[in-house]
C-alpha cells in the first residue's frame, strides 16, 4: 500500500468527511493494483512501496505542504501514484458510500447535516474523479519520461512475459542490472525475496532509495541517501509502459503526438502500439522492405522523407486502429492519403536510386585522358604503316 493515513488523503481530496482511513482503504488497494501497478511495472512498485515503508508517513505529508518533496525523487513520484490512487478509488468510493446494507436492507445514506446527493450529481462526480484520475496518471508518466531522458537508459519496452519473468529476479534475489551498474556503481542487489515480502524491512545493501544528502534529517535509513534517478528509471524500463519503442518509426508519445492529436496522454500511445506495430512490420516492410524501414529509423528527424514515412503510418492508424473514434469521412480521407503518401515515398526513392545510376553510366562513359604525345591515327597520312599477318599474305 502506497497511502495509509488521513493527512495523506487530505492532500488529494480536501474536501472529505472520512474520519477513518479504513473505511476507504479497500478501494484504494484496488485501484493501486488495477490501475498504478502496471504503469509503474512490479519491480519499480514494489521498490516505491518499499520505500514507503522506511518513512514517516505523516513526514511525508509535512513536505508536500512545505514544497521541499520535490527535492527528493521517490516523493515526487510517491505524491503523484497517490493522487492517481485516491482520484481512482473515489470512482467507486462515491457510489459505494451513497448507500447503506444493513439488517433492515438497502437503504440510502442520510445526515441532518448532509443531503443525499441524486443520480446526476453522482455520475457527474464519478466522471470527474476518473478524468482527472487519468490525467494524474499522465503526469506520473511525463515525469518518468523526463526522468529516462536525463538519465539516457536503454531503449526498450519489455514485453509482458519478460517482465513477469524479470520482475521478482530483477528486484529481489539476483544482482543488479546491467543499467543499474551502469549508471549507479554502488548499488547492490537486494537480499533474496526480502523485498517481495509484505512484512520485511528494506535492507541497508539494497539499492538507493532518495537524493537526500548525508546530514539531512529524514526517517529513511542512512545508507539509502544516494542518487535516486538512475535507479528509478532502470526499474520503470522494465515495464511495458516505458516511454520509447525504438524499434517503431513512431517511437514515442511525443512523435505521435506531432502528427495525430492524442492529446498528449501517454496511456493513449501504449494502448496505440500494437497497431503501430502491425502498421510498420505489414504495411511498410513488406511495400519498402526492411533495409529502407532500418535506415528510416536511423534518420534525422529533419529528413523529409522520414516525415512522409511517419505520416503514412497515422494515416494507416487512422483507419486501422479502435482505440480512437474516427468518423466514417475522417477514414475515408486517411484511406486516399495512405495510396498518395505511398505512391510519393516509392517515386521519392526511385529517384534517389536513379541518381547513382546516372552517375555511374557517366563515369562508365566518360572519355579516357589521352598522353599529349601520343598520336591518333589518320588515313593516308604520310608516315602511316600497315602490318600484315603472314597468314593472309
Amino acid at each position: 500500500m502506497l497511502i495509509s493515513t488521513l493527512s495523506e488523503l487530505r492532500l488529494h481530496l480536501p474536501s472529505n468527511a472520512i474520519d477513518r482511513i479504513e473505511n476507504i482503504q479497500g478501494n484504494l488497494a484496488d485501484s493501486e493494483r488495477s490501475l498504478l501497478t502496471d504503469k509503474l511495472g512490479l519491480p519499480l512498485h514494489n521498490r516505491l512501496v518499499e520505500y514507503y515503508r522506511s518513512i514517516d508517513p505523516e513526514m511525508f505529508a509535512q513536505h508536500v505542504i512545505d514544497g521541499t518533496y520535490t527535492s527528493n525523487p521517490w516523493e515526487e513520484l510517491l505524491f503523484l501514484a497517490q493522487s492517481v490512487i485516491v482520484k481512482d478509488a473515489m470512482c467507486a468510493y462515491v457510489r459505494q458510500n451513497s448507500i447503506s446494507i444493513n439488517g433492515a436492507g438497502v437503504n440510502v445514506m442520510s445526515s441532518s447535516d448532509y443531503a443525499p446527493a441524486d443520480d446526476k450529481r453522482l455520475a457527474e462526480s464519478v466522471q470527474s474523479f476518473r478524468a482527472n484520475a487519468y490525467k494524474s496518471l499522465n503526469n506520473l508518466l511525463k515525469l518518468l519520461e523526463e526522468w529516462a531522458k536525463a538519465v539516457n537508459t536503454p531503449a526498450a519496452i519489455a514485453d509482458d512475459t519478460q517482465a513477469s519473468q524479470s520482475d521478482t529476479s530483477r528486484f529481489g534475489d539476483t544482482q543488479a542490472s546491467p543499467s543499474d551498474a551502469s549508471l549507479a556503481d554502488d548499488t547492490q542487489a537486494s537480499p533474496s525475496d526480502s523485498s517481495l515480502s509484505d512484512d520485511t524491512q528494506a535492507s541497508p545493501s539494497e539499492p538507493p532509495l532518495t537524493d537526500a544528502p548525508a546530514g539531512e534529517d529524514t526517517e529513511a535509513p542512512a545508507a539509502l541517501f544516494e542518487p535516486a534517478l538512475p535507479v528509478i528509471v532502470s526499474l520503470w524500463c522494465m515495464s511495458r509502459y516505458y516511454y520509447l519503442d525504438a524499434t517503431l518509426l513512431i517511437p514515442t508519445c511525443t512523435v505521435l503526438q506531432a502528427f495525430l492529436d492524442i492529446e498528449d496522454y501517454r496511456d493513449r500511445f501504449i494502448r496505440l502500439l500494437p497497431d503501430l506495430r502491425f502498421i510498420q512490420r505489414h504495411y511498410i516492410e513488406k511495400t519498402f522492405g526492411e533495409a529502407f524501414v532500418e535506415e528510416m529509423r536511423m534518420a534525422d528527424e529533419s529528413d523529409p522523407l522520414l516525415f512522409d514515412v511517419r505520416s503514412l503510418i497515422v494515416a494507416h492508424l487512422k483507419v486501422r486502429t479502435t482505440v480512437l473514434d474516427f468518423d466514417k469521412a475522417t477514414k475515408a480521407q486517411a484511406h486516399n492519403e495512405t495510396v498518395s503518401l505511398r505512391d510519393s515515398i516509392l517515386a521519392a526513392i526511385a529517384k534517389r536510386n536513379a541518381v547513382p545510376a546516372e552517375e555511374q553510366a557517366q563515369d562508365m562513359t566518360a572519355e579516357t585522358p589521352k598522353d599529349d604525345k601520343q598520336r591518333t591515327f589518320r588515313n593516308n597520312s604520310e608516315g602511316n604503316k600497315m602490318f600484315v599477318s603472314p597468314m593472309l599474305v
